[in-house]
């Protein structure tokens, strides 16, 4: 009975372990998901300064600025982010510094061509924007941006792979260890019926050699 309980707790302890090991791997997955999602954020970022740009010169409107304000307002903290995120894969940390770059490039791109067409220099905001450097600073961006959500991608990929195979370990090491433990046990009974039938005849033995000596006395 020991030795079952002992290979029981053998059991649940493997399956923990490999619980246990699929978490890294699913945090990882999940901070991978999460990590494209603000790729997407900060590309869309980009092409709303481009549209409110183009938008704001050609009608004087100033409702066409309200997505490029909320770029320039929330564009930093979430540039934080993706820098944080970054720093778990080399690659994607060696090309946040230029994503920043081109973002900020951008979006004060945006803010002095604003300036200048509020201040009367409609001239001057148009040649900004007939110099196609806003719009050349926003395919820059979305290039890098696909680029680094395409290694996020392959680094999701790994990490599925490593939490299916941590999943798979576990799952396998429990059942051998269960079904061990039911061997052991169906040994065990087979064991003791075997050395209870073996005691019974000893017994009938010891009780048909009683007889016979006390037939042989009588």
């Amino acid at each position: 009975t020991a030795v079952v309980v002992i290979v029981d707790i053998a059991a649940v302890v493997l399956q923990v372990v490999g619980i246990e090991n699929t978490g890294p791997a699913r945090a990882e997955v999940t901070a991978g998901l999460n990590y494209q999602a603000d790729m997407s954020l900060v590309l869309q970022y980009t092409l709303d300064a481009e549209a409110s740009e183009r938008g704001y010169l050609l009608t004087g409107e100033s409702s066409y600025l309200q997505p490029a304000n909320a770029a320039i307002g929330k564009a930093p903290s979430l540039l934080r982010t993706v820098e944080r995120a970054s720093r778990t894969d080399p690659v994607l940390h060696g090309d946040y510094p230029k994503l920043a770059a081109l973002v900020q490039a951008r979006l004060q791109d945006l803010e002095q061509t604003v300036a200048l067409y509020k201040a009367g220099q409609f001239a001057r905001a148009g040649s900004l924007v007939q110099s196609n450097r806003g719009e050349q600073l926003t395919q820059e961006v979305r290039g890098l941006v696909g680029a680094m959500s395409a290694r996020s991608a392959t680094l999701v990929t790994r990490a599925r792979a490593s939490e299916q195979r941590a999943e798979t370990w576990a799952a396998r090491t429990g059942l051998a260890a269960y079904l061990s433990s039911a061997l052991l046990l169906v040994a065990m009974v087979t064991l003791f019926r075997a050395y209870r039938l073996t005691e019974a005849a000893r017994r009938d033995s010891r009780r048909a050699q009683q007889e016979a000596e006390r037939l042989n006395l009588a």
